[in-house]
């Protein structure tokens, strides 16, 4: 696996190709509120070895992070506010493109969780001519999808999934 950072105004990406080619497809990693391009690296232990990893960080400064719409206090967030984002997320996949062209046209799967799981989302209703994949995700900022996962609970990344919640919930116990 060999690890690239392009900084693309504002979005920052951590790439990994892998060492087998060529790649069948691009994984795009998307973390949720407060997280930023390292939080979904759990998620990468179970993508196939043959596909580009890329980890994006959110636009927005957060808390302790990132984020990619800012959070309203007790209200769903509209997909609406998600729109200036995937247009960034869209222009940094076309200036990673011209980096690396043997990416041009292999399929996209968004992965997202919580905040990052909307903004796959946002992906799919925004630009729907693009080649993204469903996305696994779990996009609870968006209410009526709020348990939505397209893949199956037997998807390793379900399971991954599963355990980056169980270690959120100790870590929100431990500063208890």
């Amino acid at each position: 696996m060999t690890n690239w950072t392009v900084q693309t105004s504002p979005l920052y990406a951590v790439i990994q190709t892998p060492d087998e080619e060529p790649a069948q497809q691009i994984i795009l990693f998307l973390h949720g509120w407060t997280g930023d391009e390292n939080s979904m690296q759990i998620f990468s232990q179970v993508a196939p070895p043959s596909s580009v990893k890329i980890f994006l960080r959110g636009h927005l400064p957060a808390p302790t992070g990132f984020g990619w719409a800012p959070p309203r206090q007790g209200v769903w967030i509209d997909m609406d506010k998600f729109k200036p984002a995937s247009g960034l997320i869209l222009q940094t996949l076309e200036h990673i493109r011209k980096k690396f062209p043997e990416m041009v046209q292999k399929p996209i799967v968004p992965i997202g969780f919580s905040q990052g799981g909307a903004m796959a989302l946002a992906l799919l209703y925004y630009y729907p001519e693009e080649n993204f994949s469903k996305p696994p995700c779990y996009p609870g900022f968006f209410q009526r999808f709020r348990f939505l996962m397209f893949p199956s609970p037997t998807n390793p990344y379900f399971s991954a999934m599963e355990q980056k919640m169980k270690l959120s919930r100790w870590k929100w116990q431990e500063k208890v």
